[in-house]
């Protein structure tokens, strides 16, 4: 009972505010597993795969520095030695930023702890990669010592065995007894034995260096002995100095070669020790790193079965919250919906009836007023029409007087310039008739110039003859004469060819005499007929003024009836204006109240009715416009009309200047 005695703004807002509040702590619970959901991101981001990250480089130069310090100390060549360095300074690199990642995040206690030990190990490492370089050193120092030593030996058994080898030839030579030959010849096999047996120890040296064996250079070093032994018989059998002194020189050099061979035995059994340290430590280098990994690894697990648990949970709530806020929004819809169509059904009922009725009645009222309005606006077109007839008759009355006034004004300015023509033309005649007397003075002198050119001609001729008589005393007046001679014929052609033009100027001023008198009778019959239009112009305008006046009393009382009539005409069509604006009215409230009906039942239960109250609609608003259009049509006739009428058939002027 209290929700139907709220408002219908109130009800809409609350139902909305139900939705929106559940839909808030949906999203408001979302927002914040989203939030965790990106914290476990970064965490597994900046500091898991970081670590993972770190620790596979780690491995990965461990290995790197295990491997070239492998080659290293198979090979003793420095370029994997010096390789090995950069492998370590890049292990160094990557194990730096695992401990700044443990000092950085308090989480990563694992990696802490294994961090400690893989330090120790780093720090052990490096130290026995500097015990294998300074091994490798003492084995290239020492193994240039030995050879030297090597070589001193060999150098100076050759040279005992030379100088044995001469004194056999010597005894040889010298036939010595066969026990000294014999006691040579055991001296020169023993000092054989010994460079053969020097040679073998020099091979299995070589090649116990290239294994890297110690054992094989320990076994070298047992065969000393033997051949001290034989320098030591060697020895019981020699007599002299020179060659005791050699003997105590290889034996000297033997000595020197043994302590050298010892020496290079200890180094390689060192080397090989150093070898296993590295390995052992490498090995637990390694097993540190991969602990850390797989540390790191688990950690990332972890955090992603964290994050796949809190979407899910996320999504879980989610799908619970908008079964929910869809049942609550189903269950408030119904519910306002109820509340407010029962009441509106029963408005719009009432409203629907009511407008049934005000449009019917507005329908017979309208009809009533158009019939009204349509006699009056006939009535009142009837008289336009004869009131417009009148009004362009009188004014194309008062436009002909009007015509004809200016048309005798013209007339008469016409006959004063057509006199006024006529006397220019006779002082033009006069001018012509003294130009042709002037000609014909003028021809009288040229020809007095022709005659007077001839006889200077004939005088010229005289002149010549008479100069000729002279002979040479004349023949400067001879020049002089020929000189007037052709003076007065270019005299005579000058007068000949004036008098030629004076003769024709005078034909064109007789011609010109005989234009002028026809153009002054033309002139004379121009005045004569512009004195007759000026008498018909005088009486068509009396009659005009006349006809105007008339036509102008009937226009006056035309235009009383029509302003009658059109003030009925007004009053009937005001009349119709206010029935057809209540039936406007009607049919406003008819649409307002199908709208309403199409919005509380729908369109298409009342699509019928719809469609019947727009066709009378329709009806009820066609008188309207007939008015309307009658009116346009009076007015158009109007115009029509006005473009009809022709002045010349009202007034024919054509009989009357048919003359001019």
């Amino acid at each position: 009972m209290m929700f139907k005695n709220l408002k219908l703004s109130t009800k809409i807002t609350l139902g909305f505010v139900i939705i929106l509040i559940i839909s808030s702590v949906i999203g408001i619970f979302t927002i914040f597993n989203m939030n965790k959901v990106t914290d476990l991101a970064i965490t597994l981001n900046d500091e898991y795969m970081e670590e993972v990250s770190s620790g596979s480089n780690s491995a990965y130069y461990s290995q790197r520095l295990a491997y070239e310090m492998r080659g290293f100390a198979l090979s003793g060549d420095y370029t994997y030695f010096n390789r090995a360095k950069n492998e370590l300074k890049e292990l160094k690199i990557y194990i730096e930023e695992l401990n700044t990642l443990s000092e950085k995040y308090e989480s990563l206690k694992i990696l802490r702890e294994n961090l400690k030990s893989v330090d120790e190990l780093i720090s052990e490492y490096e130290i026995l990669m500097q015990e294998t370089n300074n091994t490798f050193e003492g084995i290239d120092r020492i193994r240039d010592t030995s050879l030297k030593a090597s070589d001193e030996f060999l150098n100076n058994a050759m040279l005992y065995l030379e100088s044995q080898n001469k004194a056999t030839e010597e005894d040889i030579k010298n036939l010595e007894s066969p026990e000294v030959l014999k006691s040579r010849l055991l001296k020169v096999t023993w000092i054989n034995n010994i460079i053969d047996a020097s040679n073998e120890m020099r091979i299995a040296s070589i090649k116990a260096q290239l294994t890297k064996d110690a054992q094989e250079l320990r076994k070298v070093t047992n065969r000393f002995s033997d051949m001290y032994k034989i320098i030591e018989e060697i020895k019981k059998e020699t007599n002299r100095q020179e060659n005791i002194t050699q003997l105590n020189k290889i034996d000297t050099s033997l000595k020197a070669y043994e302590v050298q061979t010892l020496e290079l035995a200890n180094l390689y059994e060192n080397l090989s020790k150093i070898k296993t340290n590295r390995e052992k430590i490498i090995d637990s280098l390694l097993k540190e790193i991969t602990d850390v990994n797989n540390a790191g690894i688990r950690s990332a697990k972890d955090i992603a079965n964290n994050t796949v648990e809190t979407l899910n949970t996320s999504t879980g709530t989610t799908l619970i919250g908008l079964i929910i806020s869809i049942i609550i929004g189903i269950i408030l819809a119904v519910t306002i919906i109820l509340s407010i169509t029962k009441p509106v059904k029963r408005i719009v009922e009432l409203l629907n009836h009511s407008s049934q009725e005000l449009a019917s009645a507005s329908e017979e009222l309208s009809a009533a007023s158009q019939q009204l309005a349509e006699g009056s606006a006939e009535q009142a077109a009837s008289l336009e029409e004869t009131s417009s007839t009148l009004e362009e008759s009188s004014s194309m009355v008062a436009q002909n007087n009007e015509n004809t006034k200016q048309a005798a004004i013209l007339s008469e300015k016409a006959n004063e310039s057509s006199l006024d023509g006529f006397s220019q033309m006779k002082n033009m005649m006069n001018a012509m008739v003294k130009l042709k007397d002037s000609s014909d003075e003028i021809s009288k002198i040229i020809k007095v110039i022709d005659e007077i050119a001839f006889q200077t001609n004939i005088l010229a001729l005289n002149a010549a003859v008479e100069a000729a008589r002279a002979g040479e005393a004349g023949q400067g007046f001879a020049v002089v004469a020929e000189e007037v001679r052709n003076l007065a014929q270019r005299s005579a052609k000058a007068a000949r060819d004036t008098s030629e033009m004076i003769e024709k100027n005078i034909k064109l001023s007789e011609e010109g005499v005989m234009t002028s008198e026809k153009v002054k009778e033309s002139l004379e019959s121009i005045t004569d007929q512009s004195k007759k239009v000026k008498e018909l112009m005088d009486e068509i305008a009396a009659a005009s003024q006349e006809q105007s006046q008339g036509i102008m009393q009937i226009n006056k009382a035309i235009s009383q009836m029509d302003q009658v009539t059109q003030q009925i005409a007004s009053n009937a069509e005001e009349s119709a204006s206010s029935s057809e604006e209540l039936s406007s009215q009607a049919v406003s409230m008819e649409e307002v109240v199908i709208d309403l009906v199409k919005l509380v039942y729908g369109s298409s239960e009342y699509k019928g009715n719809e469609i019947k109250n727009k066709s009378n609609y329709k009806n009820i608003s066609k008188p309207k416009n007939n008015n309307i259009n009658k009116k346009k049509n009076i007015s158009e006739d109007k115009k029509n009309k006005t473009e009809i009428v022709n002045p010349e058939k009202i007034i024919p002027l054509d009989d009357d200047t048919g003359d001019f």
